[in-house]
């Protein structure tokens, strides 16, 4: 039995919370005004009967697209397709997408991408606390009732605020509130490490991959694995450093510094930050998609 993929987020013009789901809508060729409502995990689309949305397009592909629901969006891969597949006029061969989107499969069919949000009700919360955070005010039991709603589920969570607010408090609060409250806690202040170690602390590295290098070293990221890893200060990490650590969250895999092969690692993501990341991105301070991955 399957399970519609949700997502919760945040509305930026409104604050409200939403719970998000993807469905799939044939807009133009033979099979016009199908739709399919992506499940978890991955969805085939293609002309033979096996797939989750069989398409009629003679110009279509029999395995055509794998789409895989992901924490971070929803990520198209296109087959070994004759005529391929085009998002935004250029053909593509993987691409993540966040938001609506229009693909092109074949040389007759456009199918939309649509993200549909659907408001979260809040319960009110009733308590003075959240895990050892204290808070009676209407803002703080409304921030209460929202991590509440959040905790249990797989959600990367940006945290906001000034230093000395709690950020870490609230973070390993929704760390015990989750499922994975069982696996660690991993705290990586990105502010305090040297920049010349963070690589290191962070990926780990192999023995002998740099000076000082004398035995193989686990890093934090790998050290959160089956638990949640908090990224405090996010704002501070080094532009070169955004990269690899995109990559990290992207396929859930990391490399130890000096090392060639890659070991998955099965994290729950917290960053928190004082400073405007938009505004950052704005001015090539931060990556823009490292950004949407976290926030």
């Amino acid at each position: 039995m399957t399970s519609v993929h949700t997502q919760l987020l945040t509305d930026d013009a409104s604050g409200v919370l939403v719970e998000r789901m993807f469905r799939l809508r044939v807009i133009s060729g033979p099979d016009q005004g199908k739709e399919h409502v992506l499940d978890e995990g991955t969805t085939m689309v293609g002309t033979h009967a096996d797939n989750d949305l069989v398409l009629t397009d003679a110009t279509v592909s029999r395995y055509h697209l794998e789409i895989r629901v992901r924490r971070d969006g929803i990520e198209i891969r296109a087959l070994d397709t004759t005529n391929g597949t085009k998002h935004g006029g250029a053909r593509v061969g993987q691409v993540v997408l966040t938001g609506p989107a229009r693909l092109r499969l074949g040389k007759h069919t456009e199918m939309d991408v649509e993200p549909i949000d659907t408001n979260v009700d809040l319960e009110s919360w009733s308590g003075d606390r959240f895990g050892d955070v204290l808070g009676t005010t209407a803002p703080m039991k409304r921030l209460f009732s929202l991590l509440a709603k959040a905790a249990p589920t797989e959600a990367t969570i940006m945290l906001q605020g000034e230093t000395g607010t709690g950020k870490e408090a609230i973070a390993e609060a929704v760390h015990s509130a989750s499922k994975r409250a069982k696996g660690p806690f991993v705290v990586v202040d990105c502010g305090s490490i040297p920049h010349e170690l963070i690589a290191s602390e962070l990926f780990g590295h192999a023995r002998g991959s740099f000076t000082g290098a004398s035995g193989d070293k686990q890093g934090l990221i790998e050290a959160a694995n089956q638990g949640t890893l908090f990224l405090d200060e996010i704002g501070e990490l080094a532009l070169d450093l955004q990269p690899q650590l995109l990559r990290v969250l992207d396929r859930r895999q990391v490399r130890r510094v000096g090392e060639t092969h890659a070991v998955d690692v099965d994290i729950r993501v917290i960053a928190a930050t004082h400073r405007d990341l938009r505004a950052m991105v704005r001015a090539g301070q931060f990556r823009e998609d490292l950004y949407y991955r976290l926030a």
